[in-house]
């Protein structure tokens, strides 16, 4: 039992912080460096008595979680893991214990700042804020573990590894095969990142209905939930390098690639489009809704367009889109409307994918 425990320790924990140590010193930066401790507390205290706001960290924390379940999943599928293969050999529940075990330490930064959450609850007088924080918290840790525990116990195959579905479709355009690639392979990470990006819009429609009728709330919503999505823009280019390569060289021209991209994304944000619609088609313009719909493409593109910069690394871009996306919050604060942001995504898109596609692939 400690041996599968120092092995999986040294494997999965130790390699993680190791390699997210600029990314953990970005988010101290981001959430302490502009709010003190008092403010903290203060922030806490308005969540835990109005429970509904919990949404906004615990899908912070599911996007976390889906950051580390990606990171094991990878290491698992490594050739250097490859001896893993013996732990079946521990047993079942010494697997489980340990994969919990290890689960627990990859969430220790959303463990402890839940359990601050908690006791400022506690100091509230908030037992139900305790109880929900708390809850979902070994909700969170449990549903990794289990996963975990199964991806242990699966035969080692390294590499992209093909599973199967019930639901088979074979795509038939360029603009279908990354969808192609998400449903069949990317699940679970596809409902994790829709979901966070679902939430997002939906707290923003609430805060528009019940604070103020104000559209810059629905476009600083539609500009997170852009921002939540912006992954699919940095995976999109690695699968396109990695698997589209034969299709990459067809004669297809630079404006029927660039629609392509704009398709998928637009097919991407069905989700997002639904609950806009069915929140907000009798509550606001067609013009101002379909600005709306506009922008989360629009910015994918966007993003997209940045993936393709020389050197660039998923780091390096994850910095980049908070910038761009903190930069855009003080635009919308600003008057500047969401058709606006549209328009100029999208011609800054083409510039970008027009100025370093072309050498990205020449490289």
């Amino acid at each position: 039992m400690r041996a599968v425990d120092q092995v999986l320790s040294k494997v999965f924990v130790k390699r993680f912080y190791s390699e997210n140590t600029g990314f953990f010193l970005v988010l101290l930066g981001v959430c302490f460096g502009f709010l003190k401790a008092p403010q903290h507390f203060d922030l806490n205290a308005a969540l835990a008595d109005k429970p509904v706001l919990y949404l906004i960290p615990f899908s912070l924390w599911v996007l976390y979680a889906v950051k580390v379940a990606r990171f094991c999943s990878i290491v698992n599928r490594e050739r250097t893991s490859a001896m893993l293969g013996w732990i079946s050999l521990a047993g079942r529940s010494s697997i489980f214990r340990s994969a919990f075990k290890v689960q627990l330490n990859l969430m220790f930064p959303v463990f402890g700042y839940g359990l601050f959450m908690a006791y400022v609850a506690v100091e509230e007088g908030a037992i139900g804020s305790v109880l929900l924080v708390v809850s979902f918290l070994f909700l969170l840790v449990s549903v990794l573990a289990y996963w975990h525990f199964n991806d242990l116990l699966q035969p080692r195959e390294f590499g992209l590894v093909a599973r199967k579905s019930r639901f088979h479709w074979s795509p038939k355009y360029y603009f279908q095969f990354y969808l192609h690639y998400l449903t069949r392979l990317q699940g679970l990470r596809l409902i994790m990142i829709k979901l966070l990006s679902l939430v997002i819009l939906y707290i923003a429609i609430q805060v528009f209905f019940e604070e103020a009728i104000d559209l810059r709330y629905l476009t600083l919503g539609a500009l997170l939930s852009a921002t939540a999505n912006s992954f699919f823009a940095f995976d999109y280019v690695r699968f396109e390098r990695s698997q589209l390569f034969l299709f990459r060289n067809l004669p297809l021209s630079f404006m029927s690639r660039i629609l392509a991209f704009w398709l998928t994304f637009i097919l991407l944000s069905i989700p997002e489009f639904v609950i806009l619609l069915g929140q907000l088609s009798l509550q606001i313009g067609p013009i101002e809704l379909l600005s709306l719909l506009l922008v989360i493409p629009c910015l994918l593109l966007f993003f997209m367009g940045l993936v393709y910069q020389p050197g660039m690394h998923q780091e390096r871009f994850t910095k980049q889109v908070f910038f761009i996306s903190a930069s855009l919050f003080f635009v919308v604060l600003g008057h500047i409307g969401a058709l606006a942001i549209a328009v100029s995504s999208m011609a800054i898109a083409v510039l970008l994918l027009k100025a370093w596609k072309h050498k990205s692939e020449a490289v």
